[in-house]
C-alpha cells in the first residue's frame, strides 16, 4: 500500500525558499551577512535578520525557519541556550554557530548540541556561501522527501 504523506504547508515546499534567520547583537556582522547572502541566494532565500536572541526564538516557531545562523556570545540568551531552544521547537532547523572565539570546547559543545556548523569570525565570504550552498540544498532535500510516496505495510 502506497499513500502520500505530508507536513501541513509541504505541497509546492521545494519550489518556496529557503527561510533564514541570522541572529547577532552586532549590527555591523548582520549587515555583512545579509549582503553577502542576498546578492548570492537572490530569490531563492526569504532572510531575515534580528539582533535579539529572544525574539529568534519565537521567529523560528512561527515562521517555520530553515537555517539559522547564531552569535556565540550575546547578552540576555547566549547561542548555545538558543540552540537548545530552536531544536527543541523544530529539530529540522539546521544551526550554524557564529563566534570570533573558537575553542575546542566550545565547537564540541556546539555539534553536541545539535550545531550542523561552526563559522569563525571574521566572516569569510567564501565559506558562508559554501555553508549556506550546502544546506539550503539539504533543506530542499528534506522537503522533497516530505512530499514523496512512502511505502507502508
Amino acid at each position: 500500500m502506497f499513500t502520500k504523506t505530508f507536513s501541513p504547508g509541504t505541497m509546492k515546499m521545494n519550489n518556496t525558499p529557503t527561510k533564514i534567520l541570522v541572529v547577532d547583537d552586532d549590527q555591523s556582522i548582520l549587515g555583512l551577512i545579509r549582503r553577502i547572502l542576498e546578492s548570492s541566494f537572490k530569490d531563492s532565500i526569504l532572510l531575515t535578520c534580528c539582533v535579539e536572541p529572544k525574539n529568534a526564538v519565537s521567529l523560528c516557531s512561527s515562521e517555520g525557519i530553515d537555517i539559522l545562523f547564531t552569535d556565540l556570545d550575546m547578552p540576555d540568551l547566549n547561542g548555545f541556550n538558543l540552540l537548545k531552544q530552536v531544536k527543541t521547537k523544530n529539530v529540522m532547523t539546521q544551526v550554524i554557530i557564529l563566534s570570533a572565539q573558537p575553542t575546542s570546547n566550545a565547537m564540541r559543545s556546539a555539534f553536541a548540541l545539535g550545531a550542523n556548523d561552526y563559522l569563525t569570525k571574521p566572516i569569510v565570504r567564501d565559506q558562508l556561501i559554501k555553508t549556506t550552498t550546502h544546506l539550503i540544498g539539504q533543506a530542499k532535500r528534506w522537503r522533497r522527501y516530505m512530499c514523496t510516496d512512502v511505502a507502508i505495510g
